[in-house]
């Protein structure tokens, strides 16, 4: 093999090798962001630190740098860029919850003196984490509707007002009792890439083979046969272009949830 490899042109050396550190490279990286586990808040993920004896969740979502920072009494303050949410207090309240769903449990949210939620609370579990199901005090379900209203403002589906970039209540329950972590990083793509860099590979290590082997089908005396110049140019386009539509997919399973 190391003899092949040294009558190979510079250019196929550099096709092996590229397929031999990418491999290496992305594997690294997969098993890097696969373990690192976050809370995902719309395009990006938070990861916790602890500070003063708070639990931080820090992160760049949207473009915009985001914290949000969970006090041992699990009253939670938001930023993102400059600007700052909350802070939102809880009060579990038996009373909040008007319904005969036992498994409920009645809390009320404020942002500061004003109520933003009243209901119910319950943690449902699945194969890959869990969530949290709310109700609003009448046993109507919280569906984390919001309606522009052309100013910089939303509207929930009960007519509250928010900023268009605050907190969702969901995502201020899920600070407060626990954010379900995922990461990003599909380790298929990576398997799917190294499956087609040793195709890639193996076209270029038997190069020659693979040239006789389909001129034999066609041509006697196919030992003493030379590729031509168009022939070792498209080669080196499809080696080119599968190096490219590896990296591809390499970098895409990286971008998966």
């Amino acid at each position: 093999m190391k003899e092949r490899f040294s009558r190979m042109s510079g250019f196929q050396k550099f096709i092996l090798i590229a397929l031999v550190v990418m491999a290496a490279g992305f594997g690294l990286l997969y098993i890097h962001t696969i373990r690192r586990e976050g809370y995902q808040y719309y395009d990006g993920l938070l990861f916790p630190s602890q500070e003063n004896g708070n639990t931080v969740w820090s992160g760049v979502a949207e473009g915009r740098k985001v914290s949000f920072t969970v006090h041992p009494d699990k009253s939670v303050e938001c930023r993102r860029g400059d600007k700052t949410y909350g802070p939102y207090t809880v009060k579990e309240d038996p009373s909040a919850v008007r319904t005969l769903n036992k498994s409920l449990t009645g809390i009320e949210i404020r942002r500061g003196e004003t109520v933003i939620f009243r209901g119910g609370m319950e943690k449902h579990s699945y194969e890959e984490g869990y969530y949290y199901h709310l109700e609003w005090e009448d046993g109507t379900p919280y569906q984390e509707i919001r309606i522009s209203t052309g100013t910089g403002l939303v509207k929930d589906e009960r007519g509250q007002v928010f900023d268009a970039y605050e907190p969702s209540v969901y995502t201020i329950v899920s600070m407060m009792y626990g954010p379900n972590l995922t990461h990003r990083g599909h380790a298929g793509f990576w398997f799917l890439g190294l499956l087609c860099s040793f195709i890639t590979a193996l076209s270029v290590l038997y190069a020659d083979e693979i040239f006789r082997w389909d001129v034999r089908r066609t041509v006697r005396g196919a030992e003493d046969a030379q590729p031509t110049d168009f022939y070792l140019t498209r080669r080196a386009i499809a080696w080119t272009v599968g190096l490219i539509a590896i990296l591809t997919l390499y970098i895409t399973g990286l971008k998966l949830w």
